[in-house]
């Protein structure tokens, strides 16, 4: 349930059942780990695919860096050798807000810089990269390549030879793609405030996920280790002297209300900022304060879609009256009855219109832009005689002749 690919659902009978949903019918036609095959599922966006297909390929395989290169014995010192492939790693990671991807995006590179080498076998021996598991990743790269051409529509992805890295655009959705398949593998820092100070020093830069009640740390490895961001989502957990992070990526602390709200608990929608109508969506929007899993994190309030209930539907009335949800309607908005502000009054019961046009609403599930258009296509009438009962007698034919106003 927590990746959205089940639900639960209330029979006739009152008994609450779990159905898969279309996007777990998506997901069980890719030969992966659930995760991994939610991330394909919601990778075909702006030409992300086939990074998130090699991404997927080269996570599914263990351990594709070895510890340092075999030139440590060629007059060179192990710690020359594993400097050498640090900066090397540092260099795939790129610069600037790219640069978040992290270790992703050095796995990502070293992908596509052995496939455009040509000799795969003396790429990886020189960059410290295991070339039985490079040969598995191409091998799995070229089975998902195949199977999500044959389950998205238009997919059209090949394995490219000369795959260029993600630009910065790419390189923000794919963390948001990776965070939506990962959402129980967030860390947070822990902050300085919340240390004592005999443990200061000791837990510096440490993190606490939900997997476990130990500290987790940025392994030095990492090309985070050093700018340790607040939040980051981890591949799996493994322990030397202490329990590090692997395979990291750097993630918002404002996407996870959005991204990953089966770990959130919300406040109500708060009062200020008000309730908005959102264009884009043709849904209504509201501000909420959440908290994030079984550590209840704080999280700033965000803009989120309104919670289900009565009070969304009432928003709702509100902006259809104001002329928001249907421009048409928005030259009779300063001479209705009543103001559309008093569909949220606590006393909106007082008036009959008020309460006729939310129970028309109600009735039909209408509470978004495309859910009135299927309403109107199912009966052109729809909404007329309510919408009415706010029009003064001088503005109702005319209104009669534009419904339906869509």
């Amino acid at each position: 349930m927590e990746l959205g690919a089940i639900k639960e659902e209330k029979t006739k009978s009152g008994s609450i059942q779990r159905v898969v949903t279309v996007l777990g019918r998506t997901m069980a036609k890719f030969p992966v780990s659930p995760r991994y095959a939610k991330m394909l599922t919601l990778g075909h966006q702006r030409g992300c695919l086939p990074y998130v297909v090699a991404l997927v390929a080269v996570l599914s395989v263990k351990e594709l860096f070895v510890e340092s290169s075999p030139s440590a014995s060629d007059g060179v010192s192990e710690e020359q050798a594993h400097n050498r492939l640090y900066r090397l790693r540092k260099l795939w990671a790129g610069q600037g807000d790219a640069r978040l991807l992290g270790d992703l995006m050095v796995l990502l590179r070293a992908v596509g810089a052995c496939e455009y080498s040509g000799n795969p076998e003396k790429f990886c021996l020189e960059n410290g990269i295991r070339h039985k598991a490079m040969t598995e990743v191409r091998k799995l790269r070229l089975q998902l390549t195949n199977a999500v051409n044959s389950v998205i529509e238009d997919a059209s992805v090949c394995v490219d030879p000369k795959m260029t890295p993600p630009s910065v655009g790419q390189a923000r959705l794919l963390r948001q793609i990776v965070l939506t398949g990962c959402a129980d593998h967030v860390a947070r820092r822990i902050p300085v405030v919340d240390m004592n100070e005999k443990k200061s020093k000791e837990l510096q830069g440490s993190y606490e996920c939900l997997l476990t009640e130990d500290t987790v740390f940025i392994h030095p490895t990492s090309v985070l280790s050093q700018t340790k961001p607040e939040f980051v989502v981890f591949q799996e957990l493994f322990e030397t002297r202490k329990l590090y992070m692997r395979n990291i990526c750097a993630v918002e602390s404002e996407w996870l209300p959005g991204l990953a709200s089966h770990f959130c608990s919300f406040s109500k929608p708060l009062d200020q900022p008000s309730p908005t109508y959102d264009n884009d969506t043709g849904t209504v929007k509201c501000h909420m304060t959440s908290t994030f899993g079984k550590r209840c994190w704080n999280l700033a309030a965000q803009p989120l879609n309104f919670p289900e209930g009565l009070d969304k539907y009432k928003w709702f009335a509100r902006f259809l009256l104001e002329g928001k949800v249907l421009p048409k309607l928005l030259k009779f908005a300063p001479v209705l009855l009543s103001r559309p502000s008093t569909m949220i009054k606590t006393w909106a019961k007082l008036h009959k219109r008020t309460e006729t046009l939310l129970l028309a609403l109600v009735e039909k599930k209408v509470d978004s832009y495309s859910r009135l258009r299927l309403a109107f296509k199912e009966n052109r009438q729809y909404l007329l005689s309510q919408y009415l009962d706010w029009v003064a007698e001088e503005y109702r034919d005319e209104v009669l002749l534009l419904w339906p106003p869509i």
